[in-house]
C-alpha cells in the first residue's frame, strides 16, 4: 500500500469500523429558502511572506504543515480576519449580518489554480483503501457551523480555472440558528446525521451537494471519522462517483453571524490508495 499523510502533526490510527445506514424519509430536491452554501470562490490574494493575520477577502497562506488556509469572505457586507495557527486558525475579527457570507478554511489538494504543498493523491475515488479525517475545532455558539467540505471532480484534478463538477460532501460537526429541511435521518460510522440533498450550480457548472449534519449540537467537538465508508454510503445513492476525483478536501467555518472566537485546532488525515 502507498500511504500519504496530508500534515505532520499526529494521525488517527484506528481499527476499521463497520459503517451501517438507515434512511427514514426522501432527501430534499432543492434548497432551503435563503440558504446559500459555501461555494467554492476563486482565491484572490496571496499572503505577503509567512502573514500572521488575514483580512482580505479570499486571501490565503500556505502554512507550515503544507495545508493553505483560505480567508473565503463572499458577502458583501462581510469583513472578517483569521489569525494563523501552526495547524489551522483562529477568527479574530468579524463584521457580519445574519446572512451566509464567510467561509474561512483550510484546505488540501487544489481549489481552481490555488494548491497546497501537501499533496492528494490524483487518483479516483476507487483506489482508496482508506480515508479517515481528525478533525478538532472550538465553535462559541455564534449563528452558522464549522464543517468538513469535500470536493469531487468527474475528471483529473490539479490547477484548473474550472469550477469542480462531480460533489460537494459537507458535514457539520456543530451548528447553531440553522433551520433543519427536507431530509432525513441516516446511521454512518456510528453517529447519526441529517441528510440533505440538491443540485447545486456556479460558474456555470452544476454539482451533486450532500449535507449532512451530525445531531447533537457540539460546541467543542472532537472528531474521528470513517470518511470512506460515509462516502460509500452517498455513493449507495447514486450521488457520487467511485471513477470521480477528489480534488480539495477542507474544514472550516460556515459563518452567518459572529464567528470571533471560532477555531481550528487541528485537521489531519490518514489517507492510504491502492499501489
Amino acid at each position: 500500500m502507498m500511504r500519504l499523510r496530508a500534515i505532520g502533526c499526529a494521525v488517527l490510527v484506528a481499527a476499521a469500523a463497520t459503517t451501517a445506514w438507515q434512511a427514514t424519509a426522501s432527501a430534499a430536491a432543492s434548497p432551503p429558502p435563503g440558504f446559500v452554501p459555501a461555494v467554492m470562490q476563486q482565491a484572490r490574494h496571496q499572503a505577503a511572506g509567512h502573514t500572521a493575520v488575514l483580512c482580505k477577502a479570499r486571501e490565503w497562506e500556505l502554512l507550515p504543515s503544507g495545508l493553505i488556509a483560505y480567508n473565503d469572505v463572499f458577502g458583501r457586507h462581510y469583513t472578517e480576519c483569521i489569525s494563523m495557527r501552526p495547524s489551522g486558525f483562529k477568527i479574530v475579527r468579524a463584521r457580519t449580518a445574519w446572512l451566509w457570507g464567510a467561509y474561512p478554511n483550510v484546505f488540501i489538494g487544489c481549489e481552481y489554480t490555488v494548491c497546497s504543498k501537501a499533496a492528494l493523491p490524483q487518483r479516483p475515488l476507487s483506489d482508496y483503501t482508506e480515508l479517515r479525517m481528525t478533525l478538532y475545532t472550538r465553535f462559541d455558539g455564534y449563528a452558522g457551523n464549522d464543517a468538513t467540505d469535500w470536493w469531487f471532480d468527474t475528471y483529473k484534478p490539479g490547477p484548473s480555472r474550472n469550477h469542480p463538477n462531480g460533489a460537494e460532501v459537507m458535514v457539520w460537526l456543530a451548528w447553531r440558528d440553522v433551520a433543519m429541511y427536507g431530509g432525513f435521518v441516516v446511521r454512518l460510522d456510528h453517529q447519526r446525521f441529517y441528510l440533505v440533498h440538491w443540485v447545486a450550480h456556479a460558474d456555470h457548472t452544476h454539482w451533486q451537494y450532500i449535507q449532512l449534519r451530525w445531531l447533537g449540537v457540539h460546541r467543542h467537538p472532537s472528531v474521528q471519522l470513517n470518511m470512506l465508508g460515509i462516502l460509500g454510503y452517498i455513493e449507495h445513492l447514486g450521488l457520487l462517483g467511485r471513477n470521480w476525483y477528489p480534488s480539495s478536501l477542507d474544514a472550516g467555518f460556515e459563518v452567518v453571524h459572529g464567528g470571533v472566537g471560532d477555531r481550528i485546532l487541528k485537521y489531519s488525515l490518514d489517507i492510504k490508495v491502492k499501489r
